[in-house]
């Protein structure tokens, strides 16, 4: 950085502690009004600050688009955010942004110029999984939960409440710091599935000069680093570890907080509460239920802002849900009931654009002759195109709402074919009325943003089960944490599957202890298959398409005694 950078961001540094200072010495600690609405005033300012890159970013250096040609090598999809520093001695690179539309990646000149095509592109997939596993978003948050309560509680006057803000400092700011090296480490393994961990090891090792800590970090130090060392990043990557370590969708007291509490405490028990949503009495622990919903939230408010920034092509309201398609930029989204449901890229309608439908093609690695295949669950019908297109197979789709059929056949590029049937109705009263057999069945039914209850229980799964074929598979879409608090619905649907099937395999898409789709293999074959036969297979094409990043996170689930199954005599209906 500059002489001239650095006076730009110690003054821009400067005059905000300046103006934080002002605004706390304001606050009234008799309970005052105005101190709280100032203080709710900067967290969002500092929210939205952090949300314009832009506007940050000039502080540095100038800023510009890169060129075609620079574009071009780093083999970018089409508008994605990448922009350029003139920073010519400095090689990085760094994500910025929080909010859909204006997040974006910014690179420095001296990394174009020094770094080989191969090292920049897995520079770039880095800083590019910081978006696409939320990072930017975590980290901020991370900071918001500790300030906000902090500074509301100063303004408000609550007794004690800055010295229990001062004694949760350090605690805080060592949660904070080691977050920050967590999102590194997931970073560096996004980027290793996408480009090869060879790149980006050769990549860190180039940069070591301007952005490696130095290799004598003492404890303490590295407890507060917000980046972990080079030395480690590159150890987990040369040991061919995922990265992240145990590893991707925003107040007025009786005061303003209190009210806004109570008003979103009341949306979220309705919202829990509502009818027509079968539950289970006890598949969920309170915490993965109450942050189950608080993620859901957000990703709700997220959609909300894609929905806002992009162009409603058609809306409507359906008997079962509502449903919008919105266009923006070149990808086409389905919407219901506020969650994205599928999406589909108007340029290379064939494209994944999520990337979990990819682990889709998993089941032709089990069984090496599908030609039958049921999709319960329909949405834009992003994995029966792809099988159409890419396998001879007959495929019968269940939806359940006729509106959503309508609307693939209108706006998702769904074409009448010999190969495909189309059933309207209950995909488990579809499996109980059918005598019909299927090589493969694939589960990819979501209602209030996880898997229907009801297709989830060992009931229904003795079901799927008696409509495969005597080698046939079952590929299962959830959506829950594969590891820690948040994982009780994965670890009772992997043991309800394995009182059913005799193989079952699990294949997390982000890895950590996030809720994410995880994807579940059950196969009838008694055969364990390792991940080296897949990996053969792989190689081999059987899939006809490479999964070999897929496959990376395999995992074969044992029955364990004592294990939670779900049974259809635990569900209760709410009206």
């Amino acid at each position: 950085m500059s002489q001239t950078s650095r006076y730009r961001t110690l003054t821009v540094g400067v005059a905000v502690g300046a103006v934080g200072w002002f605004l706390l010495s304001t606050m009234d600690a008799n309970g005052s009004q105005t101190g709280l609405w100032i203080t709710v005033g900067v967290v969002a300012a500092g929210i939205a600050f952090a949300s314009l890159p832009q506007l940050l970013a000039p502080l540095v250096a100038p800023v510009r688009d890169l060129t075609p040609r620079e574009r071009s090598r780093l083999d970018l999809p089409p508008g994605e955010p990448v922009k350029v520093l003139a920073v010519d001695g400095v090689a990085n690179a760094f994500a910025a942004g929080v909010l859909p539309g204006v997040r974006a990646v910014f690179v420095t000149t001296g990394l174009l110029h020094h770094l080989t095509t191969a090292e920049v592109r897995a520079i770039v997939a880095h800083e590019r999984g910081h978006h696409r596993r939320r990072h930017v978003t975590l980290r901020l948050g991370s900071v918001v939960l500790f300030v906000a309560p902090w500074l509301v509680t100063t303004a408000t006057g609550v007794p004690g409440g800055f010295q229990a803000g001062l004694l949760a400092l350090a605690p805080a700011v060592l949660l904070i710091c080691w977050l920050g090296r967590w999102t590194e480490y997931d970073a560096d393994a996004y980027a290793a599935r996408q480009i090869g961990a060879d790149a980006l090891v050769s990549a860190l090792e180039r940069v070591h000069v301007d952005t490696r800590p130095s290799r004598g970090h003492r404890r303490l130090t590295a407890l507060l680093s917000m980046h972990p060392s080079v030395d480690r990043r590159l150890a987990k990557l040369s040991s061919g570890g995922s990265g992240a370590s145990g590893s991707t969708r925003d107040d007025n007291g009786r005061s303003v907080l209190a009210s806004f509490v109570a008003r979103l405490a009341g949306g979220v028990t309705a919202f829990a509460r509502r009818p027509g949503v079968i539950r289970f009495t006890n598949a969920r622990s309170p915490l993965e239920t109450v942050l189950d919903t608080v993620i859901h939230a957000v990703q709700v408010i997220e959609a909300a802002v894609v929905r806002w920034r992009g162009t409603v092509v058609y809306e409507a309201s359906t008997p079962h849900q509502s449903l919008r398609v919105l266009d923006r930029g070149n990808v086409r989204r389905l919407f219901l009931d506020g969650d994205t449901h599928s999406a589909m890229d108007l340029d290379d309608p064939q494209r994944h654009v999520f990337d979990y439908t990819r682990y889709f093609h998993l089941p032709f690695l089990f069984h090496g002759d599908i030609e039958t295949v049921l999709f319960i669950g329909g949405g834009g019908f992003t994995g029966p195109k792809r099988f159409l297109a890419d396998y001879n197979v007959a495929v019968d789709v269940v939806e359940l709402d006729p509106d959503v059929v309508d609307t693939a056949w209108t706006f998702f590029d769904v074409e009448a074919s010999n190969g495909l049937t189309v059933h309207v109705g209950d995909g488990r009263q579809f499996l109980r009325e059918t005598d019909r057999t299927y090589d493969l069945i694939i589960l990819d039914a979501f209602q209030a943003g996880s898997a229907p209850s009801r297709l989830t229980t060992i009931e229904f799964l003795q079901l799927t089960r008696d409509s495969l074929s005597l080698d046939g598979v079952l590929l299962a879409n959830l959506v829950s944490a594969p590891n820690g608090p948040l994982s009780g619905f994965y670890r009772a649907e992997c043991e309800t599957m394995t009182r059913v099937f005799p193989r079952v395999y699990s294949f997390p898409t982000a890895g950590g202890f996030l809720p994410q789709n995880i994807e579940v293999v059950a196969t009838m074959d008694d055969e364990l298959i390792a991940p080296a036969d897949l990996r053969r297979r792989n190689e081999r094409g059987d899939a006809g398409i490479d999964l070999s990043g897929e496959l990376d996170t395999y995992r074969h689930v044992s029955p364990t005694d004592g294990g939670r199954v779900l049974r259809d005599d635990l569900l209760v209906h709410r009206s």
